[in-house]
């Protein structure tokens, strides 16, 4: 059988990075609960990644008022300086601080803190290691035009850019 030019990686199924978001929005991360999640992700080959469920669920908890807490948590649990918080959603550190005690986080922010998710969710199941996975997501890669995979995420053909390569390493394709 002929082997695709390149393939194309679905995303990680819409369950589990709803249920990194999700734990983010109300806890602290563990480290009993990141290797879960880790494990979660390993696990993870393929299929149909997308339900209409599973996205109308995502939809809603990205549209429903998510508070400030969720910024804390997901800088914890991905190990984010603010200042790395700050890039992925396109603003100041100070506006982070501030973000991070509203009640409420705009759309946007909750967009492309999911967008991570899905890409490292992503990640973790391609590399089978939580590590590297967080690695590859902070170092150039030659694939991408020497871009850093988590500069990309601030917009969504960036993810599609992360999530591609990530489907051609899997599967051995020349990157």
């Amino acid at each position: 059988m002929p082997v695709a030019p390149h393939a194309k990686r679905a995303a990680p199924p819409a369950a589990l990075y709803m249920q990194v978001l999700s734990h983010l929005a109300r806890h602290e991360p563990t480290a009993r609960w990141r290797s879960k999640v880790t494990l979660q992700a390993k696990h993870w080959r393929g299929g149909n990644a997308y339900t209409s469920a599973g996205d109308m669920r995502l939809h809603k908890f990205i549209t429903d008022e998510v508070s400030g807490q969720l910024l804390k948590s997901f800088a914890g649990f991905f190990l984010l300086s603010r200042e790395s918080v700050a890039a992925l959603l396109d603003t100041t550190p100070k506006t982070v601080r501030s973000r991070e005690t509203s009640e409420k986080l705009p759309v946007a922010d909750v967009e492309r803190i999911a967008r991570y998710v899905r890409v490292w969710t992503a990640a973790c199941g391609t590399f089978e290691d939580e590590e590297y996975a967080r690695q590859w997501l902070h170092n150039p890669s030659e694939a991408l035009g020497n871009k850093v995979p988590f500069a990309l995420l601030s917009t969504g053909d960036g993810e599609r850019l992360a999530l591609d390569e990530l489907g051609r390493i899997e599967h051995g394709l020349p990157v």
